[in-house]
Parts: structure tokens; C-alpha cells; sequence
């Protein structure tokens, strides 16, 4: 034998113990239904994320260029989703969340029943009935959480990382 063939195998590291989140308590067993559903396309007729995005543009308040309005035009063109989510990312950067409008643009999907699927109403007869439900997008957790806190329902979202004084920094998990 050579050197590398009397060498152990590498141990391999425990990765969960490495990626403990709060998404850990979904996972224990309970005797209650969970109900899982998506945001974007399944309860929303759209996106948070590009109706964000989009809302954000209009206010002034990012600038996307011809983005939002080619978006609105193409709404299923997965290149031009990709742009303008990447756009919105890069334009909120050094940005807080708290100056996002978040509270406002909540506001304005939960107010318009034009802008949900029955989804909604069935994953409310769920809750109704005791079952727990989250909601799972990829779209921000700074959105997602506040959508779903209006109808009760717990929720994942993508994380957008901050600095310590709270500003977005671009970088994007989840």
C-alpha cells in the first residue's frame, strides 16, 4: 500500500447542524395539518417581488428604467422577469426595509380582491379548520411575512441580507 490508500475517508461534516433555521419547527411532528402553499401565481395574481418592484418605480422611489412597464407587457417572459428582479435587488441596495413602503404595498394587495386567486379564501377555510398554514415564496421575507401575518398564516421567504445598521446589502439566500 501507498500513503493515500492507508489514509481513513474523510468524515463527513454533519450539514444540518451547519443550517439549523427557523424553518426547523415546521418539521416536528404534530398532530396538526400543515398546509404549504406558494404566494406568486397561486394566491397572487402576479408577484410580490416584481409588483414590489414595479410599485417601488412608480413612487420614484427606485429607478428600473423601462423595466416595469416591459414587465406588465410580458409578464410570462422569464428573461425579463430575471432582469427585473435582479435590477430590483441591485436598485434597493444601501436601502433599509423600513424604507420600502412595505406597510403601503401590503395594503394595497390585501385591499384589492382583483388581485388574488380563491386560493386564498380555501387556505382560509384550512386555518379555519385548525390546520397551520405557511405560506413559501421566493419572494422577500420583509414581504412575505407581512402578507401572510394579515390572514394568520406563518411564511418562508427569500432572505435579502442587511448590514448591522439594517441597510440591504444585495446579497440574496433562500
Amino acid at each position: 500500500g501507498t500513503a493515500a490508500a492507508s489514509r481513513k475517508p474523510a468524515r463527513r461534516k454533519n450539514l444540518r447542524s451547519r443550517f439549523v433555521t427557523n424553518y426547523d419547527r415546521y418539521l416536528e411532528p404534530t398532530s396538526r395539518t400543515l398546509v404549504l402553499s406558494d404566494v406568486d401565481g397561486t394566491i397572487l395574481r402576479g408577484s410580490l417581488v416584481l409588483d414590489h418592484a414595479t410599485a417601488l418605480h412608480e413612487a420614484g422611489t427606485i429607478d428600473l428604467g423601462d423595466l416595469p412597464e416591459l414587465w406588465k407587457q410580458d409578464s410570462k417572459n422569464e428573461a425579463l422577469i430575471v432582469r427585473l428582479a435582479d435590477s430590483y435587488k441591485n436598485a434597493i441596495v444601501g436601502h433599509k426595509a423600513s424604507e420600502l413602503r412595505i406597510r403601503e404595498f401590503i395594503d394595497g394587495i390585501v385591499s384589492d380582491s382583483s388581485k388574488v386567486y380563491s386560493t386564498l379564501e380555501r387556505l382560509k377555510g384550512h386555518q379555519a379548520a385548525g390546520h397551520q398554514v405557511v405560506l413559501i415564496s421566493g419572494s422577500p421575507a420583509y414581504l412575505v411575512r407581512p402578507f401572510a401575518s394579515r390572514f394568520g398564516f406563518d411564511a418562508i421567504g427569500s432572505r435579502y441580507h442587511r448590514t448591522r445598521s439594517h441597510h440591504l446589502t444585495g446579497r440574496v439566500t433562500g
